[in-house]
């Protein structure tokens, strides 16, 4: 089961919050590995199919955080500077994350934010949003 969350957060926490739900991925990644390796011979099965199930679900959640983040950015580069539109390339394409060295990649971008957020003005605020094309279930 999946739920949507939405709620407000300072403009220079947003950076902390995501790299929170990054790590928290990154963990789940490093149970799933460990798994592997402690599996015995015969469960090898159940454990692979295990862990591809999981690793496809991080993977998932995962792209969902990138574009929370491509979105943050773009609503920064839209308040800093409203006549200048223009999306970083970096914004543009997104790489995709096939293993440990692309999300440890991503959290390094993440963290890379931080100078950036430290110059804009606390009052700003920016509401992120994930749109999900999944239906619900029920």
């Amino acid at each position: 089961m999946r739920a949507n969350i939405s709620f407000h957060a300072d403009i220079d926490q947003v950076v902390q919050i995501m790299r929170s739900l990054v790590c928290g991925e990154a963990e789940g990644l490093e149970d799933v590995s460990n798994e592997l390796l402690n599996e015995s011979n015969s469960n090898i099965l159940e454990a692979v199919t295990k862990a591809i199930n999981s690793l496809d679900r991080s993977r998932e959640q995962l792209e969902q955080y990138r574009h929370m983040i491509v979105n943050f950015e773009k609503a920064k580069l839209q308040t800093a500077a409203p006549e200048q539109t223009a999306v970083p390339e970096q914004a543009q394409t997104i790489p995709e994350i096939a293993n440990f060295a692309d999300v440890k990649r991503v959290i390094e971008d993440m963290e890379s934010f931080d100078s950036f957020l430290s110059q804009l003005p606390e009052e700003d605020q920016v509401d992120l949003e994930v749109e999900n094309d999944e239906p619900e279930e029920g």
